[in-house]
């Protein structure tokens, strides 16, 4: 899936898209993903976060490899190197940032 936000979705190339379907395919271990930008809000990067406080753990729902049904894959992070969990006032939306971390075809890996 590709986010982008609605008034600059019309600005991503095909490039782009072919590019994020192929990084989604190689982190859910060959899983298809939806062939079409979606059209959801993200977080302003030019707009201040405000933190919540550190990250020590990451549950996220989806499908990978051979899964025939949603899976829950928990990562607990480095607590040396924990990233922070933050918003965006004016979409609410929650951001991680910090941390060192890197996502491969394993999942997330610090």
């Amino acid at each position: 899936m590709v986010r982008a936000y609605d008034e600059t979705l019309r600005n991503v190339s095909e490039r782009d898209v072919r590019e994020a379907i192929k990084e989604y395919e190689r982190a859910h271990w060959g899983q298809k993903g939806n062939r079409k930008p979606s059209g959801q809000v993200v977080a302003d990067p030019r707009h201040p976060l405000t933190e919540l406080g550190a990250l020590v753990a990451v549950v996220y729902r989806t499908r990978k490899g051979n899964d025939r049904v949603l899976t829950d894959y928990e990562h607990g992070f480095n607590t040396k190197r924990l990233p922070i969990l933050a918003y965006e006032r004016r979409t609410t939306l929650l951001v991680i940032t910090g941390g060192m971390y890197h996502v491969n075809e394993r999942g997330i890996i610090d």
